[in-house]
């Protein structure tokens, strides 16, 4: 497929998972931008982080049990839809600061900090993470 092929698949799987988790998929498509590239068998963080929300495997075996979601490292990881399923639950749940992309993102797309997506986050996250 080509790039542009594969960004409009993406786009359209974040906007039909946004809704269901009552997001903004702009804020979420550009999120996994900023880790993945959009790749979802990207390798990063000296390859302890994996797929389109760049997992590492603690978190990700924590939350995807703790939303009920498949969790085998790193086949369900690697999953489009599992993983855009976790990320908008960690969201939704205030577990923004868990991903660091959003100091790569555009700024309009960054959610200000009296956002329900930073609930969980400390000051001093929200500070590295250049969150205003």
């Amino acid at each position: 497929m080509t790039d542009a092929i594969c960004s409009l698949a993406l786009w359209a799987l974040v906007q039909t998972t946004c809704v269901q988790y009552d997001l903004p998929p702009e804020m979420v498509y550009h999120l996994v931008i900023a880790e993945s590239g959009g790749d979802p068998l990207a390798v990063g963080d000296k390859g302890k982080a994996i797929g389109l929300a760049q997992f590492h495997r603690g978190t990700f075996e924590w939350l995807a049990t703790i939303y009920g979601r498949p969790r085998s490292w790193p086949e369900d990881a690697l999953d489009q839809e599992n993983a855009l399923h976790i990320l908008c639950a960690a969201l939704r749940d205030g577990r923004g600061a868990l991903w660091h992309g959003w100091r790569r993102m555009p700024s309009q797309y960054v959610p200000p900090k009296n956002s329900p997506i930073w609930a969980k986050a400390s000051p001093v996250q929200l500070r590295v993470l250049g969150v205003k």
